[in-house]
């Protein structure tokens, strides 16, 4: 089963991008990583999503994957409901979205802005080592040269978010912070 979910995003990014052209390793790994959060809209729910309303992934703080994530948004739907990138700046903005992506550029904000989400139903998504340990719920590592992720099943219950078996058994799981 852990093959199939590979497998399955392997091809997502072959679709996405009709095969890998030579670039840097920084951006391919952003576009891998932009891939990822779209299929997570496939392998989390969210109970008292409204469907009514676009589908939005929020990035928080400057990130290479701002571009790969709208080129996905110009290509598909979740749902039959429209994705919507929206970029948040400071924690004064008002955060409303599905999936929170956190810069590694804004490490030193991590706390305040998870305090600052705290109980709203947002995947939290970040870079930054630790990011699990400090109460996000997913966390890309790279281990062996390859994109990895780490998820705090602890912060998915809190947000009122569940993570299917295979998403799941894809991650190193870690508790983190309660």
């Amino acid at each position: 089963m852990k093959q199939m979910i590979k497998t399955i995003f392997i091809l997502s990014i072959i679709l996405l991008y009709g095969g890998l052209q030579a670039q840097s390793e920084s951006d391919y790994n952003y576009k891998i990583k932009a891939i990822f959060l779209y299929n997570f809209s496939k392998y989390i729910y969210w109970l008292d999503a409204d469907t009514s309303k676009n589908f939005k992934i929020g990035v928080f703080g400057d990130s290479k994957i701002i571009a790969p994530l709208r080129e996905i948004a110009a290509k598909k739907t979740v749902y039959k409901r429209k994705i919507q990138i929206e970029r948040y700046t400071s924690l004064e903005d008002s955060i409303d979205c599905h999936i929170l992506f956190i810069s590694a550029s804004e490490k030193e904000q991590i706390k305040p802005l998870l305090q600052k989400i705290k109980n709203k139903p947002i995947l939290t998504v970040s870079e930054v080592p630790g990011f699990t340990d400090e109460g996000g719920a997913v966390n890309f590592i790279m281990k062996d040269g390859e994109v990895k992720l780490e998820i705090n099943p602890r912060a998915l219950r809190r947000a009122g978010l569940f993570a299917s078996a295979q998403l799941l058994r894809l991650a190193i799981l870690t508790e983190g912070h309660e």
